[in-house]
């Protein structure tokens, strides 16, 4: 070892840096995390959309409800004074 490489593979020993395997494994492990963390957002945002649908339904039927009950408390006024 005078030159600075290991006799058996004919490696540099001594200077930082990673080898080509550890760079792939590690952009696989990111690739997978950042694949789970836009699914759970994507996931996220079609939960939040179906609950405005919703909200926006529950609103409409409130106001169905509102009114019908208003229409019937006039009906039954109307007929507790006498009319048809």
């Amino acid at each position: 070892m005078v030159d600075g490489t290991d006799s058996t593979f004919g490696v540099r020993v001594g200077r930082g840096g990673f080898t080509l395997a550890e760079l792939l494994v590690a952009s696989v492990v990111l690739s997978m995390t950042l694949l789970g963390v836009y699914a759970l957002f994507s996931q996220a945002m079609r939960a939040e959309g179906a609950t405005a649908v919703r909200w926006r339904h529950r609103g409409a039927a409130e106001a169905v409800v509102a009114h019908l009950a208003g229409a019937f408390e006039e009906a039954m006024n109307l007929t507790a004074f006498g009319c048809p």
